[in-house]
């Protein structure tokens, strides 16, 4: 994985084999910050294919999900690594610099202080079926979660509840659900 950092809002856009750059900037304004080998970081000799990737606020954490497992990365500590045992079906959203959240898709909730490497809070959600998709607000003061039929918007601190607005039923499909918060709230 190379993670890099745009002094100029840039996008990319790939399809295929095809990478293209959409809007402003130019290419040479792109500078890589980390490189990390996968196979390394989740030390096996198999193809690690990763499925999210998160950087914390604060940009100290980088934390990979991969069909291996979760790493967290402190990369101002020499890259040291955290193994976080999150269920395999989990989303991972950052709670702050450096508490990790998981929600799996049947709403069993854990919040991890990757620092420490312990598990700090355990939840069981109620939801209306199984969870699609997590996000969390810039803020980071809300959370939400989508089901099939649902969309939850929860207090991030004390995880209360603070609308569940009804949504028409997404069915099955081999599309990936998401959820997000609009940059302005």
């Amino acid at each position: 994985i190379l993670v890099c950092l745009a002094t100029v809002q840039t996008t990319f856009s790939q399809c295929g084999d095809v990478c293209e750059v959409i809007g402003g900037g130019n290419i040479e304004d792109v500078a890589p910050l980390h490189s990390i080998n996968l196979q390394e970081l989740f030390e096996t000799d198999f193809t690690v294919t990763p499925s999210q990737l998160l950087i914390s606020p604060n940009a100290v954490w980088i934390v990979v999900k991969s069909n291996s497992g979760v790493r967290a990365i402190n990369v101002q500590e020499g890259y040291r690594t955290v193994v976080v045992p999150f269920q395999a079906d989990s989303y991972i959203v950052f709670k702050s610099q450096t508490e990790v959240t998981s929600v799996s898709n049947t709403g069993d909730l854990e919040v991890w202080d990757i620092d420490q490497a312990t598990v700090i809070h355990t939840e069981q959600l109620t939801v209306d079926g199984f969870v699609l998709g997590v996000a969390v607000h810039q803020s980071l003061d809300l959370l939400a979660l989508v089901t099939p039929t649902s969309l939850y918007v929860l207090d991030f601190e004390n995880l209360a509840l603070q609308n569940r607005i009804a949504i028409p039923r997404i069915e099955n499909s081999i599309l990936n659900t998401f959820v997000d918060f609009s940059p302005n709230g």
